[in-house]
């Protein structure tokens, strides 16, 4: 059960990533909802991070992410692309006005795909993959996988283990599945930061 006070800067973030598209700092937060104190806040937000509303990575400054809303929904966090990798999730687009226990967990995130390397396996440019965090995934599931090579980098692929280690796998003949020893995996240069349980689409008229 949340307090007012915690209501109240939930809303604060979540107004400000429906409006800025990014993330507000501790300071914006405090400024919005009349705490003069920013360790007061940072409190508030640990809590809000407990009972598992947002997580706070550390090392940047808009690096808080929404993981559920008091109004319900997803948070769409970027795109993810379905070829070459990038990082999405250190912006918040929007909220997705679905209720996450409809795909069978509370704590989910979205990914907007782009490119078209798992065409075969019916997920498009434009489309919406529905994220749940995992570090672990089943053999053949499709995962959002974070690469830590020059650059850091997600990408979204079928993973088959083999030899100690695994393969991306995409679900398009015109790529080239990449193979990580165990190695790659101990060295974290390369981490599964999720598990794809659901996809939305739009139509246009």
């Amino acid at each position: 059960m949340l307090t007012k006070r915690q209501k109240q800067v939930l809303e604060f973030i979540e107004n400000y990533i429906s409006e800025y598209k990014m993330a507000p700092t501790i300071r914006e937060i405090g400024e919005g909802v009349g705490i003069k104190s920013t360790g007061a806040v940072y409190e508030i937000l640990k809590r809000l991070e407990a009972n598992g509303y947002i997580s706070i990575p550390p090392g940047t400054k808009r690096s808080i992410r929404l993981l559920k809303s008091i109004r319900g929904g997803i948070p769409l966090l970027g795109e993810i692309p379905a070829g070459k990798p990038i990082v999405p999730y250190e912006n918040i687009e929007e909220l997705i006005p679905l209720d996450p226990k409809y795909f069978g967990s509370e704590k989910l995130f979205g990914l907007r795909v782009v490119g078209d390397s798992m065409i075969e396996a019916g997920i498009f440019e434009g489309d919406i993959a529905i994220i749940k965090p995992e570090s672990f995934a089943n053999n053949g599931k499709i995962v959002a996988a974070l690469l830590n090579e020059i650059e850091p980098e997600v990408t979204l692929k079928y993973l088959y283990k083999q030899n100690g280690g695994f393969s991306l796998v995409p679900a398009n003949p015109n790529y080239e599945e990449r193979f990580f020893t165990a190695e790659d995996v101990a060295l974290s240069k390369i981490t599964i930061i999720g598990v794809m349980v659901g996809l939305i689409r739009k139509y246009a008229p």
